[in-house]
């Protein structure tokens, strides 16, 4: 009998040990060399660390980069139309002028973030963060930003026309001469935003938080503010366009 327990004690303990769970090892950081060799070979990136690296040059179209690391690395001007970015790591990432046409960034993060002239219609950002992130100039037309955190983040002249930004958060953001005709800012947070110059026509403001943001020159003509909250009472609405 004693030793049929200990048998037993021994076959459940192995069990044990082989159903423990192993923390997984971070990935070593891949080199230039071993970039350009996957996406030519159409491999995988997702989940690999390509912190800190200089990736201008390579064609990362429809290349599936989820969860990867980019951190610190250098991308500026390249074509990423169409990736999936989606969980990726994109803080203080250089993506200046990139093409991100139809691309995918959800839950993405971009905190600090350089996407000045970028390229993006069609692409999707839910809940992705870009905090404090420049977009200056960028092409954000038909985006998809339901939940998107863009506290702090200088969209001056960006175009935002008819993207949805239902229940974004710009908080003190810059939103200087941007172009938000048509957009959808359903329960936007536009609290403490500078929308100077700014255009909104024809936008949907159900809900769009306006308090304290700056609407001097803002063109609202056409748009739905009747469910707008705080708009009245932004700073200098006596200034703000309303009609044509």
């Amino acid at each position: 009998m004693r030793g049929r327990r200990l048998t037993v004690w021994v076959l459940v303990a192995g069990i044990s040990l082989w159903g423990t769970s192993v923390t997984p090892q971070p990935r070593p950081r891949l080199s230039f060399p071993q970039v350009e060799a996957a996406l030519r070979l159409g491999k995988n990136l997702g989940h690999q660390d390509l912190s800190g690296l200089d990736l201008t040059g390579l064609n990362f179209r429809g290349a599936d980069l989820r969860a990867v690391n980019l951190t610190d690395a250098d991308l500026e001007g390249v074509a990423l139309d169409g990736a999936d970015l989606r969980g990726a790591i994109l803080v203080r990432a250089n993506l200046r002028r990139a093409q991100l046409t139809g691309a995918d960034l959800g839950a993405a993060d971009l905190t600090d973030a350089y996407l000045d002239g970028v390229t993006a219609p069609r692409s999707t950002w839910v809940r992705a963060t870009l905090l404090a992130a420049s977009l200056r100039g960028a092409n954000l037309a038909q985006v998809e930003m339901l939940e998107t955190r863009l506290e702090k983040a200088d969209l001056h002249g960006a175009n935002l026309t008819e993207g949805s930004f239902v229940r974004a958060n710009f908080l003190g953001s810059k939103l200087i001469s941007a172009t938000l005709d048509r957009a959808n800012l359903t329960l936007a947070s536009l609290v403490l935003a500078d929308l100077t110059g700014a255009s909104l026509r024809y936008a949907r403001l159900n809900g769009a938080n306006f308090s304290g943001a700056n609407i001097d020159g803002a063109a609202f003509a056409h748009a739905d503010a009747s469910e707008a909250l705080n708009l009245a009472a932004a700073r200098n609405a006596t200034t703000a366009i309303w009609g044509e």
